[in-house]
């Protein structure tokens, strides 16, 4: 008698599983922009913030446990005026430390926050990492060089390459207010968050950026979202997300409890098997929101969406008939 040895292959969905894991398994790069014009050690009457600043970057790169993560530091003032980068491997962190340490410009100059963010989006951010910008500054965009406008602009064109190249920016407001009219523009372009004060050591949560669902043979069960974070150590206990569809013939049920990397979601079906095959194609795509709780400020949830792509089609099955052994 022949045996018979059945397969169950996930024809339709491996290649968007694939794609979801492998957000997961690309590596970080962290960028900080660094701040270094004289208002940083006081001149002029601005508060003196420089030494506790560079202990606030020193200890956000000590922190980085991943040797693969790539660290790049850009100083500026009126212009770009280096670029270092190494990545998080011992060696590599105390030589950017040492350049940090050591670093000391004295010239007078005005503060061109464009320079440095054009030159991040142009040369080093892109797809084949995650990319996290830590900009840094203790003033307004007050240079002859590049206009407001010029900022402005590169904010808006941020949004897009964020999303393309999974990216996201911390424009961090060192001392004083941001500028009402740069405010706007960051709270209405995307990837990109307002932070005020020296504490940049944050707990970075990001999730996956697609999540698959076959309406008939998923329906009912738990689905891990995979959660990566830089500090996973250090997720306060209290923290918890909130998940909601945008169909309402979706149903999203979680403890919103991060474990072991992954929020579980039990997904179900708010109407018959028959109504949601009739009503949807054989691929579609709706979207998750998440929403983060908790009471740490320094915990942060990058990316607040997550493309749920529905499945309309059972899974093949595939039968191979394996002859016995003569």
């Amino acid at each position: 008698m022949q045996k018979i040895v059945i397969a169950t292959l996930l024809l339709l969905t491996t290649a968007m599983v694939y794609a979801q894991d492998n957000v997961q398994f690309k590596n970080e790069r962290r960028t900080y922009v660094w701040d270094v014009t004289l208002s940083m050690k006081g001149y002029n009457g601005a508060p003196d913030i420089y030494d506790d600043v560079l202990k606030a970057l020193v200890s956000d790169i000590q922190s980085i446990d991943d040797p693969m993560t790539e660290i790049v530091v850009v100083p500026f003032q009126d212009s770009v005026l280096d670029t270092w980068n190494a990545y998080a491997d011992k060696a590599g962190k105390e030589s950017l430390i040492k350049k940090i340490q050591a670093y000391d410009n004295k010239n007078v100059t005005y503060t061109n926050i464009y320079a440095p963010l054009h030159h991040v989006m142009k040369s080093i951010i892109s797809a084949d990492k995650r990319d996290v910008l830590v900009l840094m500054t203790d003033g307004d965009h007050n240079s002859k060089v590049n206009t407001k406008n010029q900022l402005y602009s590169a904010i808006r064109q941020w949004c897009a390459l964020a999303r393309e190249d999974d990216a996201y920016a911390f424009y961090v407001q060192l001392v004083g207010n941001i500028d009402r009219d740069l405010k706007q523009v960051i709270d209405e372009a995307c990837n990109i968050e307002i932070v005020n004060g020296l504490d940049i050591n944050f707990i970075e949560l990001r999730p996956a950026t697609s999540l698959n669902y076959n309406i008939k043979d998923d329906d009912g069960k738990t689905i891990p979202l995979a959660i990566a974070c830089n500090k996973p150590d250090q997720i306060p206990a209290d923290v918890t997300i909130d998940v909601s569809c945008s169909r309402d013939d979706i149903m999203i049920n979680t403890d919103g409890k991060i474990k072991d990397g992954t929020l579980s979601l039990t997904i179900s079906n708010a109407k018959t098997y028959e109504e949601m095959k009739q009503a949807l194609p054989e691929q579609s795509v709706t979207q998750l929101t998440l929403t983060l709780n908790s009471s740490n400020k320094q915990v942060k949830l990058l990316n607040e969406t997550v493309n749920l792509q529905l499945i309309n089609k059972p899974e093949k099955t595939l039968r191979i008939y394996v002859k016995p052994k003569k």
